[in-house]
């Protein structure tokens, strides 16, 4: 078999990082071996995202500053060669969608195919997401148990997923 023409698997984890945890690596990590991909890429939300969904979620913490959470992440990256991070999101100005976050990616990883890791958690919005139509058209899903949920029942209550 000829390696050139082997599609990379990439699998993408997005999220505010307010701190980056072991279980962020742990899920990236485990969603890369599930799928035997060849890399993983944490894409960090913006600091004034995160502070946002701090307050709207009535967390106390402070979100941690853009450069903090990056050295973390860049941290946890050095123990894996397989990780890295884009920073994309970061430096948008115009409002961010998963999206277009996902073809930012693409653009930089031409022959790749896309996972995108979401738990289970945001099931019930994902058929709401902006541009969904084209997003399961062009990427693909992995789903993470999250809080005691069954990903099952609810792909099953969804038809659209």
């Amino acid at each position: 078999m000829n390696t050139e023409n082997k599609v990379q698997k990439i699998v993408v984890l997005g999220g505010s990082f307010s701190p980056p945890t072991i279980a962020h690596l742990e899920v990236l990590q485990a969603a890369m071996d599930a799928i035997q991909a060849d890399s993983g890429i944490f894409v960090p939300a913006p600091y004034r995202y995160v502070k946002r969904k701090l307050k709207k979620t009535g967390y106390t913490q402070e979100a941690l500053p853009d450069d903090l959470r990056l050295e973390m992440l860049e941290t946890m990256c050095r123990k894996d060669g397989r990780l890295s991070i884009d920073d994309c999101e970061m430096y948008r100005t115009e409002r961010g969608f998963t999206y277009e976050t996902l073809i930012t990616i693409q653009e930089k990883h031409r022959q790749s195919q896309i996972y995108f890791v979401a738990g289970s958690d945001k099931l019930h919005v994902i058929p709401r997401w902006h541009r969904i139509g084209e997003f399961v058209e062009r990427f693909r899903f992995l789903v993470t148990k999250r809080d005691g949920e069954t990903p099952e029942q609810l792909l099953e209550e969804h038809p659209f997923l």
